[in-house]
């Protein structure tokens, strides 16, 4: 009798074994014929990760101090490598935990802001991709990549060099799935705002969700961009009570004078946005 309940006992651990195993792998998966946008909450930092049928795009990788957040967020979702990885300057707070990522992760292929720095996360970050495999690309305004069916579109920075700095040499990625578009724009200033708004039609920079500009700063997030852009939702990356004031009071009052539904990590958490080519919402 008691190596009858004992062998009970084995397949009830296991049959949880499998069910738990199974269930995350449902977590973990994407609704065929779907693209997620996922904000990740890395305090004041930015980290989104793009996840397609076909591979993963990874823009940003939050800060040193959120390294652990964004690898336990990427393994609960089984992430292992990335077709495209976008950085969009060299500011901390966006490569913190690049270096993390171009070692422990397969990485195929970099776009990088042309902007240096001359810090240790940047150092660390250059050490890095010279260690990889990689394909490091210089973002370049108007070049274009495919993962599937999702159209990956640089449009800038436009203006590099000693004009601008690290923050106005952001790269700007648009990315179309059916008859969707997304806009991000890094920590992007009106300054840059400005570059993109002459160089690009409203028709060109129109897209259904944006994601904030610099955590939702006043210093980014003009108006006039915001109506050429005219987003219907947008993400707010941003640290809760964090020492910047972000986002500011201007910028909430300015989405919600354009009718732009917005989420921020410091009240949400995660954020995961679901993308159908026809449609984008929050994803319950």
């Amino acid at each position: 009798k008691q190596i009858i309940i004992d062998v009970l006992i084995l397949l009830i651990i296991l049959l949880v074994g499998v069910y738990r195993y199974i269930e995350g792998e449902r977590a973990a998966s994407l609704v065929s014929g779907t693209v997620e946008i996922h904000i990740i909450d890395v305090g004041q930092a930015d980290s989104v990760l793009v996840k397609t049928d076909l591979g993963n795009l990874l823009i940003d990788a939050g800060s040193n101090d959120s390294e652990q957040e964004l690898i336990n967020y990427l393994d609960s979702l089984n992430v292992s490598d990335f077709e495209y990885c976008i950085f969009t300057h060299p500011h901390e707070d966006h490569i913190g935990g690049a270096d993390v990522i171009m070692d422990d992760y397969d990485v195929r292929n970099v776009i990088v802001s042309p902007a240096g720095s001359s810090s240790v996360s940047y150092d660390r970050f250059l050490d890095s991709l010279e260690r990889s495999n990689a394909n490091v690309i210089e973002a370049v305004p108007d070049s274009k990549y495919m993962l599937g069916e999702l159209e990956i579109f640089i449009m800038g920075p436009i203006v590099v060099g000693d004009e601008r700095d690290a923050n106005n040499s952001s790269v700007v990625t648009r990315l179309s799935y059916g008859a969707n578009r997304m806009l991000f724009t890094g920590d992007a200033e009106k300054l840059q705002e400005t570059d993109l708004l002459e160089k690009y039609s409203s028709f060109e920079l129109d897209a259904d969700f944006l994601k904030a500009g610099h955590h939702g700063s006043s210093t980014s997030n003009s108006e006039a961009f915001l109506k050429a852009v005219s987003p219907s939702l947008s993400a707010i990356s941003c640290g809760d009570d964090n020492s910047y004031g972000h986002p500011h009071r201007e910028v909430i009052m300015l989405f919600e004078k354009l009718g732009v539904e917005y989420q921020r990590t410091d009240e949400f958490g995660d954020i995961v946005y679901v993308c159908n080519g026809k449609t984008i919402k929050l994803k319950e």
